[in-house]
């Protein structure tokens, strides 16, 4: 399974110069909370909902003329699709990360893998190791 297909596909995206008020509105509109800011297609930031209240309401700035270059987090932790999930996890893991935007190999955007989705494929892949397990130790039955 490649990361675009356990994550999400259609990420929500803002340019570099776009407001942090229009970013609050994809929030809202779209039940995210990040956005990924993209240039040419390539991922060079995030903003999520912790990043507006530590960057724009705790400090009082303007959410409407504030673009989101001047708060996005820049250093990007990116994985590309083929990229296996335990390496995936350690990604995020050791970046103290919560979501893991999926590049191309052109360093494009395709999708994004959170944290939620990772915990609900393991949740998944030990459930069926249990049901596996609880079969070899099945009663037995006469045929």
């Amino acid at each position: 399974m490649s990361l675009s297909q356990l994550g999400t596909r259609n990420v929500v995206t803002l340019a570099p110069d776009d407001t942090v008020q229009d970013a609050v509105c994809r929030m809202v509109e779209d039940n995210v909370g990040s956005i990924v800011v993209v240039e040419d297609g390539a991922p060079c930031g995030i903003v999520t909902d912790r990043d507006l209240i530590l960057r724009v309401l705790a400090p009082g700035r303007n959410p409407i003329g504030t673009p989101l270059a001047s708060i996005m987090s820049t250093h990007m932790i990116t994985a590309q699709d083929d990229c296996p999930l335990d390496e995936a996890a350690w990604r995020m893991r050791e970046h103290k990360i919560r979501r893991l935007p999926v590049v191309d190999e052109r360093g494009r955007l395709r999708g994004i893998v959170t944290l939620d989705d990772l915990v609900g494929k393991v949740a998944a892949l030990r459930g069926d190791v249990a049901e596996i397990l609880a079969s070899f130790h099945a009663p037995y039955q006469a045929v």
